[in-house]
C-alpha cells in the first residue's frame, strides 16, 4: 500500500521538480543578461536578491517586470487530470 502510494506520486513529484528549475534557468538567463544584475555575486542591483535563489520561489517576481510568478497548483492539476 505505502510502496504503490509512494511509487504513483513520484512520477508527479520529478516532474514538478524539474519544472521549478526549468522555470528557474529560464528566470536566471533573463537576469544574467539585466544591466542591474551583479555577475560577481549573482545578486540583483535592484532588489538586492541572490538570484540562484530567488528563481526558485514559485511565488517571487522580477521587480522590473522582466519575469512574473508562476502557480505550481496549476502545474499540478495538469499533471493529475
Amino acid at each position: 500500500m505505502v510502496y504503490s502510494l509512494f511509487g504513483d506520486v513520484m512520477p508527479i513529484l520529478r516532474t514538478l521538480f524539474t519544472e521549478r528549475f526549468r522555470i528557474s534557468e529560464q528566470r536566471l538567463d533573463i537576469c544574467r543578461v539585466c544591466e542591474h544584475f551583479n555577475k560577481d555575486n549573482e545578486r540583483c542591483g535592484e532588489c538586492g536578491c541572490f538570484m540562484a535563489y530567488k528563481t526558485l520561489l514559485h511565488h517571487s517576481e522580477c521587480p522590473l517586470g522582466k519575469w512574473k510568478q508562476y502557480d505550481p497548483d496549476e502545474e499540478f492539476k495538469d499533471l493529475t487530470s
